[in-house]
């Protein structure tokens, strides 16, 4: 066993775990929270890889401090709160009103149900409104609960206003209103703020899980190169050992440099397109030359096209430019087009094509390949936030639905086209850009992206 990590682990036996036989049986595990052999509470995922007769588990930890974070940040009033407990009623985490991970919650209602199931529910003598939402993986229940004289203090607040007011009359009306107004304004736009944040973060996810999928491919692209400039600096050191240099082996040392020279080139193009998709997500619309943004994605994408032989064409007609977000244009495209790679990959002759044309007024992309399809009853839900048909680890199924929203923001529609082991089509459509118009509109700040589905 090979260990990483501040705990004295490197000599324990797993083989009578419980997560280590689910793993070696279903291949990957998410295991609910529990004390191991570290005695804190902790959760893991383990994930089994074979190789030739034997196997390798991979089993990472999860520190549970961000969770809580991100639990305690969701807060309303002085005493909303949110948890998580397991299908047996433990808190995986506890809320902040009290408890321990792995005490038992006491809350009531752990039946099986879909979506979101809001309930009033009583417990030590109080009443809370209760929202619930199953997990999937690991079946782990999220609930918040804020009590009902909490949830409604605003209510009652404001009917007590309205009754000073109505009291007060005509001046003692509109000074209340207008303090009443400002008080919203300036909620609305702490949670515009907030909602801005939060938005920023979930498409610098996005942007980074795109640059994770590539990565093995041009790390395979930049390795070439660099082993044919090794094996010339070698040749031209041997070259050079000899005195005097002979014009023969100067013309060599010649020919070499420019083979390097040329390897040097190639690295350039690919990192520079890498560092032009990882820059920060901005919001900012401008005039953007899509042939150009196209052919830039098109270069970083055939890095891992060759890893995994699958043939990329371009067929790139003369565009207009459109009024868009270059840095949201760059995910949307990278997400279709590793979308599109996912589901070719392995197949006999796989092949994903890159078009774009102007139409009516429109500049339409489509991303096209002919891998396994999407089958008729799922079409509907692509877009729906969670929702994925890629194995188990493999896909958040975020992508497509931050997509849809970012398309959206910017004027445009998403169309699908695809049926079961044949392929499928992904046409952007935006409109187009006339130069010299008047832009639509100042939007140099983040969009608000809200990744819903349409079915």
């Amino acid at each position: 066993m090979r260990y990483v990590g501040p705990y004295d682990l490197a000599k324990k036996n797993y083989r009578e775990t419980e997560w280590f036989g689910r793993v070696v049986e279903d291949g990957l595990y998410v295991s609910d929270m529990f004390l191991g052999f570290r005695g804190v509470p902790h959760f893991i995922i383990a994930v089994k890889r074979l190789e030739a007769e034997d196997f390798w588990i991979l089993r990472a930890t999860v520190n549970t401090d961000y969770f809580v974070r991100v639990l305690d940040a969701a807060r309303l009033g002085t005493t909303g709160e949110t948890f998580i407990v397991n299908q047996r009623g433990l808190y995986q985490i506890p809320p902040r009103s009290g408890g321990t991970p792995l005490d038992f919650s006491g809350f009531p209602d752990l039946g099986p149900h879909e979506g979101i199931k809001v309930q009033e529910l009583k417990a030590e003598d109080r009443t809370f409104l209760c929202s619930s939402v199953w997990i999937p993986r690991p079946k782990w229940l999220l609930v918040f609960r804020q009590e009902t004289s909490d949830v409604y203090a605003p209510l009652w607040k404001a009917s007590f206003v309205g009754l000073l007011l109505f009291l007060a009359g005509g001046l003692g009306a509109a000074i209340f209103s207008v303090a009443a107004a400002r008080d919203q304004v300036r909620r609305i736009h702490r949670a515009d703020l907030e909602k801005e944040s939060l938005t920023q973060r979930l498409l610098v996810a996005g942007r980074t899980a795109a640059v994770g999928e590539m990565s093995a491919g041009l790390a395979h692209e930049i390795n070439n190169p660099l082993a044919t400039i090794d094996t010339l600096q070698t040749w031209i050191r041997d070259l050079a050992s000899a005195s005097p240099i002979p014009e023969e082996d100067r013309q060599e040392i010649l020919e070499s440099a420019a083979k390097i020279g040329r390897q040097v080139a190639r690295c350039k193009v690919i990192t520079q397109g890498l560092l032009k998709f990882s820059r920060r997500v901005e919001a900012a619309q401008e005039a953007v030359d899509l042939r150009e943004l196209l052919e830039e994605m098109a270069v970083i994408s055939r890095a891992r096209a060759r890893v995994e032989n699958i043939i990329l064409e371009q067929n790139l007609g003369e565009l207009p430019p459109v009024w868009a977000s270059p840095a949201h244009l760059q995910q949307v495209f990278a997400n279709l087009i590793n979308n599109a790679m996912d589901a070719s990959a392995g197949r006999p002759q796989a092949k994903v094509i890159i078009k774009a044309w102007a139409e009516g007024g429109q500049v339409l992309v489509s991303v096209e390949d002919n891998g396994c399809g999407i089958p008729q009853e799922n079409l509907s839900r692509i877009f729906t936030p969670f929702f994925t048909t890629k194995p188990v680890g493999k896909g958040t199924g975020l992508g497509l639905a931050i997509c849809h929203g970012l398309v959206q923001n910017m004027g445009g529609e998403i169309r699908v086209e695809s049926m079961a082991g044949r392929g499928s089509r992904f046409t952007v459509v935006l409109p187009a850009f006339k130069q010299g118009s008047e832009a639509p509109g100042d939007q140099n700040r983040l969009q608000e992206v809200h990744p819903q589905g349409t079915g």
